[in-house]
């Protein structure tokens, strides 16, 4: 069984970040991810809308390392609004990845989490991966994914009333359809929406997919046309009242929370990116 000092679940940005700053700090540290490409909500969600933190490109942290890179990256951005940047989710994967490979990080992708037990002074976790399953045991477990995927094996969550996903569509004019909670305009007719759906105890991704059959017949009458869908949607979670995470340091319970889970950053130097006090 392979042990390492820290074990991240979810190369979301906090967790690439945090995985990054643990390595440089020495610790011998494994980064599991759901899909083949880091970028969490940003890239697998298109949660691309961030705001900014001004501070942010100056800063001497991981995260302002990440963002000087996407920035000067052709195409690494989008839109700049008045208090937020719209960021391009192919580049997010690139740089993310880029860094990742220069550091000493055990990178394990295609990673889905079966079970968790704490034992007196370390963790044992077992994934499902492509050879099968594997067990690992690490001093410190961190659950670095927005949806606290992991810590939802061993600790009670409710699901939040909140359920989106972000897509790009192509149209001459601004889109409307009743469920878009926001949309931004891009170049040559295209815009970023965000889409608000229905919860219930079904997959998400099957609402979200009636959705889109819906916003695509929207778009067909507008004269427009969904140009690019999520792979999944943006659905929260959060822990029954008095309970508190142990394992997600970054925990979101607030819509809001993953507008800025990103970018206002520079002033988190204890996890190197938004701090959870």
């Amino acid at each position: 069984m392979e042990s390492f000092d820290t074990i991240l679940y979810g190369a979301s940005w906090y967790g690439v970040v945090r995985s990054l700053k643990e390595a440089r700090e020495g610790r011998k540290v494994a980064l599991f991810h759901r899909y083949g490409f880091p970028g969490g909500f940003l890239s697998t969600a298109f949660s691309i809308c961030q705001y900014v933190d001004n501070n942010l490109p100056d800063s001497n942290t991981i995260t302002g390392e990440l963002y000087q890179d996407i920035l000067h990256e052709k195409g690494g951005i989008l839109k700049f609004g008045m208090s937020f940047v719209l960021m391009n989710p192919e580049i997010i994967k690139m740089k993310l990845l880029h860094h990742l490979s220069q550091s000493p990080v055990h990178l394990l992708f295609y990673a889905v989490p079966a079970s968790v037990k704490k034992r007196d002074s370390s963790w044992e976790i077992t994934f499902y991966q492509r050879e099968g399953l594997k067990n690992y045991t690490c001093q410190t477990l961190v659950d670095a994914s927005e949806n606290v995927s992991l810590e939802r094996l061993f600790h009670p969550v409710e699901r939040l009333d909140h359920n989106l996903y972000h897509c790009f569509v192509r149209s001459p004019r601004k889109p409307e359809y009743e469920d878009i909670t926001d949309c931004i305009k891009l170049e040559d007719d295209r815009w970023w929406i965000s889409v608000a759906f229905e919860a219930s105890t079904e997959d998400p991704s099957l609402a979200m997919h009636r959705s889109l059959d819906r916003l695509h017949h929207a778009m067909t009458s507008q004269n427009g046309v969904i140009q690019l869908v999520p792979m999944q949607t943006e659905s929260l979670y959060r822990f029954k009242d008095g309970e508190k995470p142990e394992i997600s340091p970054l925990f979101i319970d607030d819509a809001e929370d993953i507008k800025k889970i990103v970018l206002n950053t520079s002033k988190g130097e204890e996890h190197d990116t938004k701090n959870p006090e």
